[in-house]
């Protein structure tokens, strides 16, 4: 029932999605929720797990940096992870004159 309720609010932007971005991958991965996703730390921002998961922790920063573009932002089919922070809203054009949900 939660799924439903990002479909009906889509497209949407999350600000401190962590490296993970798990709710993000999650919205687009089972919804199909457009959804473009902001952390300060692409690389270790948010992540779930300590010492003996530190290992498979990086390797996910790893792959980050591999999928990161140019800009600084990963994406994969209408889903797209940048780096930014809630000030990056407000500087960027595209985000803050879209119809978007925070």
């Amino acid at each position: 029932w939660m799924l439903l309720h990002f479909q009906h609010f889509g497209p949407i932007v999350e600000v401190g999605c962590g490296a993970n971005a798990y709710w993000s991958k999650w919205m687009n991965g089972e919804g199909g929720v457009d959804v473009v996703a902001f952390d300060m730390s692409l690389d270790a921002g948010g992540k779930i797990g300590s010492g003996s998961r530190k290992k498979s922790s990086n390797k996910k920063a790893k792959q980050n940096k591999v999928n990161n573009n140019d800009d600084g932002s990963a994406k994969t089919g209408g889903l797209v992870i940048r780096l930014g922070n809630p000030e990056t809203l407000a500087k960027d054009e595209e985000i803050r004159d879209s119809d978007r949900a925070l």
